[in-house]
C-alpha cells in the first residue's frame, strides 16, 4: 500500500513531462507549417562535429548572409544542403561542409538560400526517421491511439 502513492506520483510526473514535450513539439510543428521556419533532419556527416548526422535543425530565412554562416540551400526536388558559406561574390556563393577538406565544386546563387540554421537538436532526427517507418507508426501512433480510445471507453462504461 505504501508503494502505490509514490508510483502514482511517478506516473503523474511522467505524464506531465510527456504532455509538455508533446505540446512543445506540436507548437514547433505548427510554427514550421505556418512558414516561420523549416524543420530538417541532417542525413550526412559533412557538417560534423558542429552538426552531426541524425540532428534536427531549424532554419529560417534572413535578410542578409555573411561568410561563416551555416545555411541551408534549396537544391531543387525537395532536396536541401546544409553547409557553411565559404565565400560570397556578387550574386553567387561557395559553400563547404565543416568535415570536408575541399569547398563544394558547385556554386549557388544567393536566391537558392532557404535560410540560416538557428537551432540544432542532436539525435532527434533518428526519432523522426523511425516514426515514418511502419514499426514507428505502429509504436508511436497506432498503439497510443488505441490505448487512449480504450481508456475513454472504459471511463464511459463506468459512468
Amino acid at each position: 500500500m505504501q508503494l502505490i502513492k509514490p508510483m502514482k506520483q511517478i506516473i503523474k510526473t511522467i505524464y506531465w513531462i510527456k504532455f509538455v514535450l508533446l505540446t512543445l513539439i506540436l507548437g514547433a510543428v505548427i510554427l514550421a507549417f505556418l512558414g516561420f521556419y523549416k524543420i530538417l533532419v541532417i542525413q550526412s556527416g559533412s557538417m560534423t562535429p558542429i552538426i552531426n548526422t541524425g540532428s534536427v535543425i531549424l532554419v529560417k530565412p534572413e535578410k542578409t548572409y555573411q561568410t561563416g554562416d551555416v545555411i541551408t540551400l534549396d537544391t531543387g526536388n525537395k532536396r536541401y544542403l546544409t553547409h557553411r558559406i565559404y565565400n560570397i561574390e556578387d550574386d553567387s556563393l561557395t559553400t563547404k561542409g565543416d568535415f570536408n577538406n575541399d569547398i563544394d565544386s558547385k556554386t549557388f546563387s544567393l536566391s537558392s538560400i532557404y535560410g540560416k540554421v538557428f537551432l540544432t537538436i542532436p539525435l532527434l532526427g533518428y526519432f523522426f526517421i523511425f516514426v515514418k517507418t511502419l514499426p514507428g507508426l505502429i509504436i508511436f501512433i497506432i498503439i497510443p491511439g488505441l490505448i487512449i480510445i480504450c481508456l475513454e471507453i472504459i471511463k464511459l462504461l463506468k459512468k
